[in-house]
C-alpha cells in the first residue's frame, strides 16, 4: 500500500461511501467512482480494481434486496453470455500490462465515457435481442476486467429491456451486476490480485458503502439524478485527464 493502514482504511471508506451512494441514485456507477480514488491506495493497480468488485458484490446486494423480482433474470442472459466470454481475457491483459498503460487506458476510458453520457447516451437507442445483448455484456466484460467498471455499456441495454420503468431497470442491472461482479471478481483472485492488502481494506469499504448507500436511499426521491450524474461525470472527467497525464509522464520517463 502507499499508505498506512488507518489513511488507507480512510480513504477507501470515503471513496465507498461516494461510489454507494452514486449507485444507490442513478442505479450504476459504483466502480466509476470507487476506481478514481482506490488505484492511489496500492502500489498495485490490480489490487485496487479486485477491492473495486469486491466492494460492488456488497453494494448491489443493498441495492437488489428491495428491487429483485425472478422475472429480471431472463433479461440479464444474452449480456452475461457476452460478459463471460470477454472479462477474462481482459484479467489476463491486465496482469501483464505495465502499470502506466493502464493508467493511460483508465485514464482515455473515464474521458471517452464522461463525453459519451453528457452528449450521446440519451441519443442513442438500440433494440434489445441476443446479438446487441451479447455486444453489450461482452464490452461490459472487457471494461469490468481492465478497470472494474463494467457498467455503462449495459445501461442504455436494459433501460431499452425496461421501457422506461424504474424499478425495473434498477432490479435487472443490479442483478446483472451481482453476477458479473462475482464472476470478474473470482477470476480476478484465480489471477493473484486477491492479496493481504485487499483482505485488510474489506470493511472499511464496506462500512463506507452501506453509510453512502443509505444516504442515497433517504435522498433517492428528492435528489435530480440527472445532475447528481453531470457532477460525476465532470469529476470523472478531470480524473480521467489527470490519469491519462500522470500515465504519460510516467512512460515518457
Amino acid at each position: 500500500m502507499n499508505f498506512d493502514f488507518w489513511t488507507a482504511a480512510l480513504i477507501v471508506a470515503a471513496a465507498a461511501a461516494a461510489a454507494g451512494f452514486v449507485q444507490r441514485v442513478s442505479g450504476f456507477g459504483f466502480g466509476i467512482v470507487a476506481m478514481m480514488f482506490l488505484p492511489y491506495v496500492f502500489g498495485v493497480y490490480g489490487e485496487a480494481n479486485m477491492l473495486c468488485s469486491l466492494l460492488s458484490i456488497g453494494s448491489n446486494l443493498t441495492v437488489l434486496s428491495s428491487a429483485f423480482r425472478p422475472a429480471y433474470v431472463k433479461k440479464t442472459l444474452w449480456p452475461l453470455l457476452g460478459f463471460a466470454v470477454l472479462t477474462v481475457p481482459a484479467v489476463l491483459f491486465m496482469k501483464r500490462a505495465p502499470a502506466g498503460i493502464l493508467f493511460l487506458l483508465l485514464g482515455a476510458a473515464m474521458i471517452v465515457l464522461s463525453v459519451w453520457f453528457v452528449f450521446f447516451s440519451s441519443k442513442v437507442k438500440i433494440k434489445p435481442g441476443p446479438g446487441t445483448g451479447i455486444f453489450c455484456g461482452g464490452l461490459s466484460g472487457i471494461m469490468a476486467g481492465l478497470f472494474a467498471m463494467g457498467g455503462p455499456p449495459v445501461v442504455v441495454y436494459f433501460l431499452e429491456t425496461s421501457e422506461g420503468r424504474k424499478e425495473e431497470y434498477v432490479g435487472t442491472i443490479q442483478l446483472y451486476f451481482l453476477i458479473t461482479n462475482l464472476y470478474a471478481g473470482t477470476v480476478k483472485a484465480c489471477a493473484g490480485f486477491l492479496t493481504r492488502d485487499v483482505l485488510t481494506l474489506v470493511l472499511p469499504g464496506i462500512a463506507g458503502m452501506a453509510v453512502g448507500t443509505l444516504i442515497g436511499a433517504a435522498l433517492f426521491k428528492k435528489l435530480d439524478a440527472k445532475k447528481l450524474r453531470y457532477v460525476v461525470y465532470g469529476v470523472m472527467a478531470a480524473s480521467g485527464v489527470f490519469n491519462a497525464v500522470k500515465a504519460i509522464v510516467s512512460l515518457a520517463g
